[in-house]
């Protein structure tokens, strides 16, 4: 927590006692734990990776595995707020396809693991380098 931020003060604002802990927990909760507005802000910042890196040229554009670990944390905590890969993926596949090379998307068309009755892509495949 950095010093001066919202969340800092609320914390400091309160003594720092166990019996305060329940306390603290439930404000920090009351003011930062709406859901809706977690899944919308996760959401963006997701869409926002895959903007950046479409964007992106040459060295400035991630690469694969650096990609898919912040997607996979997106998702992670997108999973964490009740938003999950199965009931979401008529958009959350195309949104993360979009951001992946075509010879990318061919070679994983070409792979055994493909399945063209599932999703596109599975975000439950081992890391790109395990």
């Amino acid at each position: 927590m950095l010093p001066g931020t919202r969340a800092y003060e609320l914390i400091e604002s309160y003594p720092l006692t166990s019996e305060n802990y329940p306390k603290v927990i439930s404000a920090f909760t009351e003011r930062f734990g709406n859901q809706e507005i977690l899944t919308e802000i996760y959401a963006r910042e997701l869409l926002k990776l895959i903007i950046q890196n479409v964007h992106s040229q040459g060295k400035d554009k991630l690469p694969l595995m650096a990609l898919f670990d912040k997607i996979e944390s997106h998702i992670r905590a997108l999973e964490s707020l009740g938003v999950n890969q199965n009931s979401n993926a008529t958009w959350l596949y195309p949104v993360v396809e979009s951001c992946l090379s075509t010879e990318l998307i061919r070679v994983w068309q070409r792979s055994v693991l493909f399945n063209a009755k599932g999703p596109r892509l599975s975000l439950s495949l081992p890391h790109p380098l395990s």
